[in-house]
């Protein structure tokens, strides 16, 4: 092959919580956002510890009602953990 390649920064200004943060606040409404807080933490409820603990961070990065909802359902204490 002939030719130039070239690197260029990444301009979109997504990053990878942009989108369900979108899906959570904009799209679902009340009801919708607790049938998906129950939905995930009984499966996640059923992890080990620190997959949950894991996994509670990422929600919180989404969203901290998200995050804070998704820990109380599965025993988890409330305060946000440190990202």
């Amino acid at each position: 092959m002939n030719g130039k390649a070239g690197r260029y920064p990444h301009m979109h200004p997504n990053d990878n919580y942009e989108q369900p943060r979108m899906l959570f606040r904009k799209v679902f409404d009340d009801a919708m956002r607790q049938k998906v807080m129950d939905n995930i933490s009984g499966g996640l409820g059923q992890c080990r510890r620190d997959i949950q603990e894991r996994m509670v961070k990422h929600f919180y990065k989404v969203d901290p009602e998200y995050g804070q909802g998704i820990a109380k359902r599965i025993g988890l204490p409330v305060e946000q953990p440190r990202l």
